[in-house]
This record gives C-alpha cells, sequence and structure tokens, in this order.
C-alpha cells in the first residue's frame, strides 16, 4: 500500500517527488499487481471554512495550469470534505510596499514584518495569546526578517533564529556598548551604541536623541546611560566596564 499526496511537493527537499504519486494515476500499469487508486475523502485535521477555501482555490488554480496531469489533479483529485468541526478563518492579503513605512536605520526592508505585526495584535486584542500564534514562512531569510522584527516590538519569538544569543537587542546593545568603550574615540562605534540604545528602549525621537549624543565623549555618553538608564546599569558587563573606564579616568 502507498499512502501520500501529491501536493506534499514542499517535502522535495526530504527526497519526495509529487511525480511518483502522479504516476498512479495514469493508466500504465506500474506493478505485477493490479492498482487500485483511492481518494481519502474527507480532512479530519482542518475546520469547514479552511477546507472549502482549499477546494476552491485548488480547482480555481487548476484551470491556469498547462500540464494536463496537474491540471486534472487539481480539479479532480483535491477536493475534501468537512468534518465536523465547524469554523477556522482564512484571509489573503495582497501588500503594496508603499503603503508602509521604514526607519533609516531599519534592517527591515520588506512589508511583511509590520503587516504581521499587525495582525498579531489584533489577534491578541480578540482574546488570543501569544502562544496560540503560528507564523509559516517559505524562506529561511524571511523567518529571521520577520523573528528579528517582532523580538523589537517586544514579542516574544520562538524560532531558530530567536533562539540564537545575538538575537536578543539586550546583548546587542552590551557589545556595542563593550566595542565603544575599547575605542571610545571612534564615531562609528559611538553611533552603533546609540543606534541599538534607541532601538532597545524605543524612544519615540530617534534621530534627535542621536543627533544630541553623536558628538559627546564617551565619558558623557557613560553619564546619560548610567544615570538614566538602571536597569542598563544593572547589567554585570557594563558595571565592570564603567568602573574600568572610571580608574582610567582617575590614572589620567
Amino acid at each position: 500500500m502507498l499512502v501520500g499526496d501529491a501536493k506534499q511537493s514542499i517535502y522535495r527537499w526530504r527526497g519526495s517527488d509529487a511525480n511518483q504519486f502522479l504516476d498512479l494515476l495514469k493508466e500504465d500499469q506500474l506493478f505485477e499487481l493490479n492498482k487500485s487508486n483511492e481518494t481519502l475523502e474527507y480532512n479530519w485535521r482542518s475546520y469547514d471554512n479552511v477546507i472549502e477555501f482549499n477546494n476552491d482555490f485548488f480547482k480555481f488554480y487548476g484551470d491556469y495550469l498547462n500540464n494536463n496531469t496537474y491540471k486534472n489533479l487539481y480539479q479532480n483529485y483535491l477536493h475534501q470534505n468537512a468534518t465536523h468541526k465547524k469554523g477556522g478563518y482564512v484571509q489573503v492579503d495582497f501588500l503594496n510596499k508603499e503603503d508602509f513605512s521604514f526607519d533609516d536605520d531599519d534592517d527591515i526592508i520588506t512589508p511583511y514584518p509590520q503587516h504581521v505585526h499587525n495582525l498579531i495584535k489584533k489577534i491578541v486584542s480578540q482574546g488570543f495569546e501569544l502562544g496560540d500564534i503560528c507564523i509559516l514562512v517559505r524562506k529561511h531569510t524571511q523567518g529571521h526578517e520577520l523573528a528579528q522584527y517582532l523580538v523589537k516590538q517586544d514579542i516574544t519569538v520562538v524560532s531558530g533564529d530567536s533562539l540564537l544569543v545575538e538575537a536578543s537587542p539586550r546583548v546587542r546593545l552590551l557589545v556595542e556598548f563593550m566595542k565603544m568603550s575599547h575605542q571610545p574615540d571612534q564615531q562609528a562605534l559611538k553611533l552603533a551604541f546609540l543606534l541599538e540604545y534607541v532601538q532597545y528602549y524605543q524612544l519615540e525621537d530617534k534621530n534627535t536623541f542621536i543627533v544630541n549624543h553623536i558628538n559627546l565623549s564617551f565619558n558623557e555618553i557613560l553619564e546619560v546611560v548610567f544615570n538614566d538608564d538602571i536597569s542598563f546599569m544593572e547589567s554585570a558587563f557594563a558595571k565592570r566596564l564603567y568602573s574600568k573606564q572610571q580608574n582610567k579616568q582617575l590614572m589620567h
């Protein structure tokens, strides 16, 4: 017995080949035994609204396929019946990049992270928990961009990227602080630290803050950070670096 789904060609990276199942639909006899094709009529996993959407979508999409084998599959073999599970929701959005704004100091260059963030806020406002939400992407780069953006919005993300130490905004802030303390006269390092600082604390007027502090000396920046930000001072790394810098001042 062979059990499979020709639509699952997304698993081609694991050696799956949709054509193996498509060949079973042809009249050619592939085995010594006579074949009998059976279609599983009921979808026991999904809710009826999702199933109805899939049925309509695959049939509609099949009209535009040139390959007769694929067209036959999409039009005649992909229909599924719903069970007693009522409900479900499907929404398809077409995004226009011009409808979104992007910060000059932000690595996000596509509208998807912002749009997903808006959807998450909407879903949470309806009573769902963040743990109820699962986000699927097609490419690893899309997942990385999305996770990076959501973490900056103080949304906890559990993914391969989010579990990396470098994904933590606080870690990145401390790393830039250590770089700046090592070469305090480098403007580029001060700028990198200030960029992480305004991102981490979600300051409203990021550009004004950076302009007002970029020309300060390293010690003046330290005074701003440690006098105004108790939480940053709590970092053991920052304490030691601050203490070393103060000792250097006394020696001079």
